[in-house]
């Protein structure tokens, strides 16, 4: 039987055979001695993990000291962060500019408005609009009279405000116009007025309108309510109720008794009785003696029986009394 000079590294001789290590025990002597430790584990049986925060997850062998990752602290790096603290033993306080807590491990945190950047360490531009910016870069949108990314560029000084490329939002000055503003309205404009981007004249009104488009020229309100139109030159249908319609469209906005259609100016069935119909012309109070269908257009048979009231027959054409004598059928026009 072969007898063993020497136990590989992770093995100790106990005088009979080699012995694996304890767990954590790179190399030992006996089962409660260990000479060098596992990465990761102390002790004088290197059974004791170092702490959650040591760099490498090295700490020394006898005391378990270590060099801290960020986010810990302790001579043995097993202490989390304060609140409020970050970093390398948490030496850090949290930027000013962080909503809550930061992150015990990089700082980065939710920005307070006003602030921007992954610790909210940066302040937003002063121009910026209500003093919010993006938190990735502090790009913004701006208050009036100022421009660019971070709205650190003042707008051009004929502009009333402007856009974020510094075009102007309007002019200062209401006879100018153009993108930078730099044209001079026509002195045949009314008060030398003109469009912000073309410089056209706005258009004049028609007499008959109240109000009008002024790039059009489109009648929007009319001086009298019976009038419609582009220029308000046609006069609403009699049959609008006060005679008053749409002042584009000329559409009746509710129709006298008697009318009915768009317009309100197709008269009524005279079979209607009263002359009463619907927006589409369907009779509503019924037909007169010896007619029917919906506008009341078709006869009655000459062959129905006459009744005290009403019309002889009912909408579909079928007689309501009977028939004359001679004649059978529901609508009495079938000779006996």
């Amino acid at each position: 039987m072969n007898k063993c000079d020497k136990c590989k590294d992770g093995y100790y001789w106990d005088g009979y055979r080699c012995n694996l290590c304890s767990v954590g025990c790179l190399t030992c002597s006996s089962a409660s001695s260990c000479n060098t430790c596992d990465n990761g584990y102390w002790g004088r049986t290197c059974n004791t993990r170092c702490g959650a925060g040591c760099e490498g997850d090295a700490c020394g062998k006898y005391d378990g000291n270590c060099m801290c990752s960020p986010g810990y602290d302790g001579l043995q790096c097993d202490k989390t962060c304060t609140p409020g603290f970050w970093g390398k033993y948490c030496l850090t306080d949290c930027a000013a500019g962080c909503q809550n807590m930061c992150n015990i491990y990089d700082g980065s945190c939710t920005c307070r408005p006003g602030y921007y950047g992954n610790q909210c360490d940066k302040i937003c531009h002063k121009n910026c609009l209500d003093n919010k910016c993006s938190y990735l870069d502090g790009s913004c949108q701006c208050a009036v009279a100022y421009y660019g990314p971070n709205c650190d560029k003042d707008c051009p000084h004929v502009c009333s405000g402007c856009y974020q490329n510094g075009t102007c939002l309007q002019c200062s000055n209401l006879n100018m116009y153009g993108i930078d503003c730099t044209f001079l309205c026509s002195s045949l404009c009314i008060n030398n007025k003109c469009d912000r981007w073309t410089g056209e004249c706005p258009k004049m009104c028609a007499s008959q309108c109240e109000l009008c488009d002024n790039t059009t020229g489109k009648c929007t309100k009319c001086k009298h309510s019976i009038t419609y139109g582009d220029k308000c030159q046609y006069k609403c249908s009699t049959g609008c109720v006060n005679q008053t319609c749409n002042v584009t469209t000329g559409q009746c906005h509710a129709c006298y008794d008697g009318y009915f259609g768009t317009f309100c100016d197709t008269p009524c069935s005279n079979t209607c009785i009263s002359n009463q119909c619907s927006r589409k012309g369907f009779c509503t109070s019924g037909c007169k003696h010896s007619y029917y269908g919906p506008q009341c257009q078709f006869k009655c048979s000459e062959y129905c029986k006459t009744g005290p009231t009403g019309s002889f027959c009912d909408d579909q054409g079928n007689c309501l009394h009977g028939c004359v004598n001679g004649f059978t059928g529901d609508d009495c026009n079938t000779g006996e």
